[in-house]
């Protein structure tokens, strides 16, 4: 009586165990990089999104809108925008930021992120549409790659007609 035995040698079982190191060695840090390159590319996004809705508002209410750096409900927060960001107007025309003036908010960035802007702490936007200025925020996102990669930062403009542009890399 001939019995046919099946299953995996030791030989067997250690190369593919050996190819199975060999590509999450390659795999997991490809994939790390990716990630945090896609949350860079979100959290940039973002920022358009709140500097867009905002020149979108200052059109529509004929009025002056801003957006600045948060520090959980007002304007504030020492300038840090990775603590988040507002969009604001003076709705009830007193002349001073009421808490009912917020338009929209959004939360801090995650820990390892940084924003840096150039222009001034805040972004106002005209009835017409312009900024009162020219804009740059580079945001750092240092867990993509490792900070000062180019793949970890996202550059975002806002030129004094008001349009706003965002590109991969460090700001020029």
């Amino acid at each position: 009586m001939n019995i046919r035995q099946t299953g995996l040698t030791l030989i067997e079982l250690m190369v593919t165990l050996a190819v199975a190191i060999v590509l999450l060695a390659v795999g997991v840090p490809l994939f790390t990089g990716l990630a945090g390159s896609n949350r860079a590319t979100t959290q940039a996004n973002e920022l358009v999104a709140a500097l867009k809705l905002a020149r979108s508002e200052a059109v529509n209410r004929a009025d002056l809108v801003r957006v600045c750096s948060s520090n959980g409900g007002a304007c504030g927060g020492a300038g840090d925008w990775a603590n988040g960001w507002l969009v604001h107007s003076d709705i009830n025309n007193n002349g001073s930021f009421d808490a009912g003036d917020v338009l929209r908010s959004w939360s801090a960035l995650a820990p390892t992120s940084s924003v840096a802007i150039t222009g001034g702490a805040s972004v106002a936007f005209l009835a017409t549409g312009e900024a009162n200025g020219g804009y740059t925020f580079e945001l750092d996102n240092s867990d993509a790659t490792g900070s000062g990669s180019d793949a970890a930062k996202r550059c975002v403009s806002v030129t004094i007609s008001g349009q706003v542009r965002s590109a991969r890399g460090a700001c020029p």
